[in-house]
């Protein structure tokens, strides 16, 4: 009898012990904006004001935009869409077709979890872009000729190919700009087609998404663009995935939080072990 409530008692601590280890400390801060463009020695920590401290089932993310307009943005969120321990880095660059202007943006984000102390700090994403290598102003004009406006857009000159199931056929006597969406990650995923709806703009975005725990990378470039004979082809897409490509120094970003890593890596063992035991008990 004595064994049995021992047992009964030891499991309901696991219970609560697993409940706690599959939980995650995170900050949840009221969006900051700043009418300046920040630099990674200018980012400032949020105030206790406009912070706390929550529990979050799928993790933390903390996530920086620098605008078009100058202004930047942090954003401390939880439960991001993305997965864990990953960097999701973005790259815009338009032209106004009212104004002729031309105009950057760009954002870096990191997905994290920390069952003791909020990960999605400043700290943290300091290191991340100290880690990381944008592409300049002078390699994003490079590719000003790609979203550059047309006077006399020329609809059959869109570069047209599918290799997704969902990508929408187009009239193209409705066509107003060429699109094309192609993704990188095991395999290409193509679609390029054109856009029926009112264009305000040209236009390309690179999205990168660096995965640490596998050491891998997927990618996502959209072009939108009324000029040259198939701007928005296959080989304009390379062209702008060679340029653009945000580029991640691992062994730096990996020496800087060296100690993080290996307390991570106790907890997972001892994590793997309650797991195990948990399933003795039921």
């Amino acid at each position: 009898m004595i064994l049995i409530n021992y047992i009964y008692y030891f499991c309901l601590l696991l219970i609560f012990y697993t409940k706690y280890i599959w939980t995650y400390q995170c900050l949840k801060c009221a969006t900051e904006v700043f009418n300046h463009s920040l630099t990674v020695d200018t980012l400032p920590s949020p105030t206790e004001d406009d912070c706390n401290v929550v529990t979050a089932v799928h993790g933390c993310y903390v996530h920086i935009e620098w605008l078009a307009d100058g202004t930047t943005e942090v954003y401390y969120k939880i439960n991001p869409a993305l997965p864990y321990n990953s960097i999701l880095t973005m790259v815009e660059h338009q032209v106004t077709l009212d104004t002729d202007e031309y105009s950057s943006r760009k954002s870096i984000g990191y997905s994290c979890r920390s069952n003791r102390t909020a990960c999605n700090t400043i700290d943290n994403i300091k290191r991340i872009i100290n880690s990381t290598i944008f592409p300049t102003g002078k390699q994003k004009e490079e590719l000003d000729s790609i979203i550059a406006p047309a006077k006399n857009f020329n609809i059959t000159s869109c570069f047209q190919k599918s290799d997704r199931i969902h990508c929408p056929k187009t009239n193209l006597t409705n066509c107003q700009q060429c699109m094309s969406v192609v993704q990188y990650s095991k395999y290409i995923d193509i679609c390029s087609t054109c856009s029926t709806g009112k264009i305000t703009r040209n236009f390309f975005t690179y999205h990168s998404l660096i995965l640490l725990n596998m050491a891998s990378r997927w990618e996502k470039i959209t072009v939108g663009c009324q000029n040259r004979n198939a701007c928005n082809s296959m080989k304009t897409i390379e062209q702008i995935r060679q340029i653009l490509t945000a580029t991640l120094n691992l062994e730096k970003f990996y020496r800087s939080t060296a100690s993080t890593t290996k307390v991570t890596a106790i907890l997972l063992i001892f994590t793997e072990l309650f797991r195990r035991m948990n399933n003795r008990c039921f």
